[in-house]
C-alpha cells in the first residue's frame, strides 16, 4: 500500500524484539533527516494504517449513498443506484468484516494511496476499479473523475513511545470493543484460577470443548497488567491489536507489556 503524511511519502520498515516482528511506515524525511518536513507523525504501526483501511473501506460499503455520488454524481438513475445498493451489501458479506486480510487483498486492487494526517486518514480510491469490482458499467453520460477519497476522524495519542492513532468522530473517539479478545482474557483469568486449584491444561480443554493448543495460547492472558485487562474490556486497546499479537511472546513484566503492546505507560 502506498501510504503518506500530506505530501511526505512513507515507506514500510520492521524492526524484531525476540522472535516477534514489528511492521512499520516511516516518514521520508525521517529516512532522508529532513527535520522540517517531517509532520505529526514520524511512523505508524502497519497494523494500526491497516486496520483503519479496512474498517473505513466496509463501511464505506455500507454506506452505498456515498458510493452513489461518488460514481454517478446527482444524476445517477434508479437502475444504477440500485446496482451499487446491491453489489456495496454484496461484497460487505463476501468480505466479512472480521477477515481482515481478504478485506485488504481486495482493497489493494481499488486502492491508489492513503493519506494519514493529524485529525483524518483519507483512501484515495480508483473509481474505474471500483466500479469494476461492483460489476457495474461505466456510466455513459454522468462520468465521475477516475479518483475519489473518502476519509475518516483519528485522534492522534501518545502510546507507550510511540504516538497511535485512535479512530474518532465528529465528536470524540469512539471505543471499539473486541469481542474475542474480550471472551479470551476473560476465559485466561478464569483458567488461571482453575490451574491453581490443580487442574490441567489438558482437563480445562477437555471440559470446554477446546484444543489443548488454544488453550496453551491463550493462558499467557492471565498475566496481563490490570489496566491493560480494564482498557481490552472498554475497548481501549490499540487499534488493530489482536490475540496473536497480544499473546505472543507476552513478557511477564508490567511495563514491558505496555511498551511491547502499545498501552499508555503508568
Amino acid at each position: 500500500m502506498v501510504v503518506a503524511m500530506s505530501d511526505n511519502r512513507m515507506s514500510p520498515s520492521h524492526s524484531q524484539k525476540g522472535t516477534a516482528r514489528y511492521r512499520y511506515y516511516i516518514s521520508q524525511a525521517v529516512i532522508q533527516g529532513e527535520q522540517s518536513k517531517i509532520g505529526s507523525l514520524r511512523r505508524i504501526p502497519a497494523f494500526q494504517i491497516e486496520a483503519i483501511v479496512a474498517k473505513q473501506f466496509i463501511d464505506l460499503l455500507k454506506r452505498p449513498e456515498i458510493l452513489i455520488e461518488h460514481l454517478f454524481g446527482p444524476h445517477a438513475s434508479g437502475y444504477e443506484k440500485q446496482s451499487v445498493v446491491t453489489s456495496a451489501n454484496m461484497l460487505a458479506a463476501t468480505l466479512g468484516q472480521d477477515n481482515e486480510k481478504n478485506i485488504l487483498i481486495f482493497v489493494r486492487d481499488v486502492l491508489r494511496k492513503i493519506v494519514a494526517g493529524a485529525e483524518r486518514v483519507a483512501l484515495v480510491l480508483d473509481g474505474k476499479a471500483m466500479r469494476t469490482a461492483l460489476k457495474i458499467k461505466e456510466p455513459d453520460e454522468n462520468a465521475q473523475p477516475s479518483e475519489f477519497t473518502v476519509s475518516i476522524p483519528i485522534k492522534l495519542t501518545r502510546l507507550g513511545r510511540q504516538e497511535c492513532m485512535v479512530v474518532g468522530n465528529d465528536n470524540g473517539t469512539q471505543p471499539l470493543v473486541n469481542k474475542s479478545m474480550v471472551l479470551a482474557v476473560a476465559r485466561a483469568i478464569q483458567w488461571d484460577g482453575q490451574v491453581r486449584a490443580g487442574a490441567s491444561l489438558k482437563k480445562i480443554a477437555k471440559k470446554e470443548g477446546l484444543s489443548s493448543g488454544y488453550v496453551t495460547r491463550v493462558m499467557p492472558l492471565a498475566f496481563l497488567a490490570p489496566d491493560i485487562v480494564q482498557a481490552i474490556y472498554e475497548g481501549r486497546q490499540p487499534l488493530g491489536l489482536k490475540v496473536k499479537e497480544l499473546s505472543a511472546n507476552l513478557p511477564l513484566d508490567w511495563v514491558e507489556q505496555r511498551d511491547v503492546l502499545g498501552f499508555p505507560a503508568r
